[in-house]
């Protein structure tokens, strides 16, 4: 049989069961489940956009079709079950102002374990909507270091939103943000011997205009390039963006680091 705490670290996820079980304590209580009440004021919620029932949101929005597919036993896709736990969070932040249940902290310790287990965390962003984002170190870090300009910091996360993937406008916003970040720390990260991160991250911003945030409406257009490949590029420059505010804060506290290893000898 081996060890009891053996057998619960080694718990394998079935999305589609993980999914059953969340949808069993969602509608636990019938009328007077979170699903009741989430039915019943619908029209609240800040998120409905202009849908104007609770069954037509979701049929349309695809969950249905992903808690139908769950019910037969039928595999989901990371992709999938990322989606529905984010409708569920923001589900959950909604209903629990209207209501107390005991049901609550369950279905959220459910999602969070099979977020933590797929490499997923949820995140709040500024008004108050919840999305499930990768749990990327170089984010979280990078977004912590620049804290004190909060914009900036939400920005960070707001790169790996759902919404904005495929959305070159609104990732173009965004490094044109960073990009006048990088100019306030350019000279120290040149003083700190960091020229060849500082000179790709000036050739690429160049090369992929995005020193100037675009319209809403501009659509991105670089000779020779796919929109896929414009996408993977500010990717990468995201990245570099943000491994160089790291290496500056590190570098700005390298004196404090070595007066520390040398008081502990």
């Amino acid at each position: 049989m081996g060890r009891f705490l053996d057998a619960l670290c080694d718990r394998k996820y079935d999305l589609f069961a993980e999914v059953n079980s969340i949808e069993d304590l969602l509608n636990r209580g019938g009328q007077r489940s979170i699903i009741g009440c989430f039915d019943k004021y619908f029209l609240n919620w800040p998120l409905r956009n202009n849908y104007v029932d609770w069954d037509t949101f979701f049929e349309q929005t695809g969950l249905e079709s992903i808690v139908e597919n769950c019910e037969a036993e039928e595999p989901i896709s990371i992709d999938e079950f990322t989606y529905y736990a984010e409708y569920v969070l923001n589900l959950l932040s909604f209903v629990e102002t209207i209501i107390k249940t005991d049901y609550f902290n369950p279905v959220v310790v459910n999602i969070n374990n099979v977020l933590s287990h797929l490499n997923f965390k949820k995140h709040t962003d500024d008004i108050n909507r919840v999305h499930v984002i990768p749990n990327d170190c170089l984010v979280a870090e990078s977004a912590e270091i620049v804290q004190d300009n909060y914009s900036l910091g939400e920005s960070i996360y707001a790169y790996n939103y759902r919404e904005i993937k495929g959305d070159l406008c609104a990732k173009a916003d965004i490094l044109c943000r960073l990009y006048k970040h990088y100019e306030t720390i350019e000279a120290k990260a040149r003083g700190y011997g960091l020229d060849t991160l500082v000179e790709d991250i000036s050739q690429l911003s160049n090369k992929l205009d995005v020193r100037h945030a675009p319209t809403k409406k501009q659509k991105i257009v670089l000779d020779g390039m796919t929109a896929t490949e414009i996408e993977e590029w500010y990717d990468e420059l995201f990245r570099l963006y943000l491994s160089l505010i790291i290496l500056v804060d590190y570098k700005g506290k390298r004196k404090d680091i070595k007066e520390l290893k040398a008081k502990l000898g």
